[in-house]
């Protein structure tokens, strides 16, 4: 599975890499929303894990662009 990390700490986004690459996915992480966009545009990852406080518009910013 390919699960999207959007999350500004960075030992938090190192803590869901290495847990999620421990369960067998790929993880592609990102500091912020504005840098996942570009990503999101080509690849449809399975899952999203995503900080609602990140810098900018935030996770929840970042779905409501994500469906349009």
């Amino acid at each position: 599975m390919q699960v999207l990390v959007v999350e500004s700490e960075p030992g938090v986004a190192a803590h869901f890499h290495s847990t999620l690459a421990d369960l067998g996915h790929e993880s592609l992480i990102f500091g912020s929303p504005a840098e996942a966009e570009s990503s999101f545009q080509t690849t449809r990852p399975d899952a999203l894990i995503l900080d609602v406080d990140a810098p900018g518009s935030g996770g929840v910013e970042f779905l409501r662009r994500a469906r349009d």
